[in-house]
């Protein structure tokens, strides 16, 4: 599920529990968020701190743990605009670029309209594995797949599965990875020191670390998700550099 930028959004679970993996990026110090509409459970978050307006009321909280500031819907910045954005929808662009700065006009309107009518749900019945020097994969956001047009432009993203007793390629590169165990118990080794993993736990892989994932069950496959950062990519710092084949 891809969520864009400046998009308001909401979740539903018809059946459950449902568990959502979030991947969400900061980059450039960009942080915050807008609470338009509570759950009813709502709780505030342990050691949060209260915002209040200058007349005392409550207005949104400060996360403890990451000084993020969530205000709520009444008192959202640009609410109004971004509720009017979503009923009309962007026009189609059509601003003629007659000169350089005019260029980044069209732009704007382009970014707006693409935000609205890229797609927004990745199947995986619509993907198709690949045996890989990295292993056996299935992509879900890849920058130049021709069939992978999505709302994302700041991660890679796909799904990977080790055989029993088998590893991963070892490899390094700049971008930052992490990865949700979904199934299965193992192990990484990231710059010669080993992590040991199990299902539901997620592996960080640091910039510029050397790392390769290990299936510890002898019986079974395991599974993981991976997400790795495309900002480095975008900054002359892209490409991977490969040390050892997939086995297993």
């Amino acid at each position: 599920m891809i969520v864009l930028p400046y998009c308001m959004h909401q979740h539903y679970c018809d059946e459950g529990p449902g568990l959502l993996v979030y991947c969400q990026a900061a980059h450039g110090g960009v942080q915050g968020g807008e609470l338009v509409e509570l759950n009813e459970h709502f709780v505030f978050p342990d050691g949060a701190t209260l915002l209040y307006d200058e007349n005392g009321s409550v207005v949104g909280y400060r996360r403890a743990d990451t000084g993020e500031e969530f205000l709520f819907g009444a008192d959202a910045v640009g609410k109004d605009e971004m509720a009017r954005r979503f009923q009309e929808g962007p026009p189609p662009p059509s601003h003629e670029v007659t000169d350089e700065y005019e260029y980044f006009v069209r732009l704007y309107q382009e970014e707006c309209h693409w935000r609205q009518n890229v797609p927004q749900i990745i199947r995986q019945h619509d993907r198709r594995w690949q045996d890989t020097r990295n292993g056996r994969v299935l992509w879900f956001l890849h920058p130049q797949h021709p069939l992978m047009e999505t709302g994302l432009r700041l991660f890679e993203s796909y799904l990977q599965e080790l055989p029993p007793g088998g590893r991963s390629g070892k490899h390094n590169h700049v971008g930052e990875e992490i990865r949700f165990i979904i199934d299965g118990k193992g192990y990484d080794v990231i710059d010669g020191e080993r992590w040991d993993w199990e299902t539901n736990d997620v592996v960080a892989c640091p910039v510029l670390s050397t790392h390769q994932s290990f299936n510890a069950d002898p019986g079974r496959p395991a599974r993981f998700l991976v997400f790795k950062s495309r900002l480095y990519d975008y900054m002359s710092f892209g490409g991977i550099e490969h040390f050892e084949d997939a086995a297993g």
